[in-house]
């Protein structure tokens, strides 16, 4: 399983209820080819800088889950059947990564210039 990040444009919904069922039906999505959402966020709504399929504006949602590689195509042309998804993109999410301690000579001057 390899974690990723999609960034989702969805048509902007009428009422909070109908952008529940769109986001629950994301999450559908990826529990069905057997991966895990992590975390949902909406990021909020935004006026497109053209029309596009009729439509002024949309809500941006990230989603950062984990799945098999191999199904990750197998989700995008799902989510390509959704009529309320515009747009779906997907890339790896950035792995957590320890700062490099400082070297020995470079900690000693730090600690001269301290002192």
């Amino acid at each position: 399983m390899k974690k990723y990040q999609g960034m989702i444009i969805l048509f902007a919904p009428s009422n909070e209820a109908a952008l529940e069922a769109t986001l629950e039906a994301l999450r559908a999505e990826v529990v069905k080819l057997e991966g895990s959402v992590e975390a949902l966020t909406r990021m909020g709504r935004a006026t497109f800088a053209r029309p596009l399929r009729k439509k002024e504006s949309g809500v941006y949602v990230l989603i950062t889950f984990t799945l098999q590689p191999a199904q990750l195509a197998l989700l995008r042309e799902r989510l390509k059947l959704n009529p309320d998804i515009l747009r779906a993109q997907f890339f790896r999410a950035p792995t957590a990564q320890a700062p490099a301690p400082l070297a020995d000579d470079k900690a000693a001057a730090l600690s001269e210039k301290g002192a």
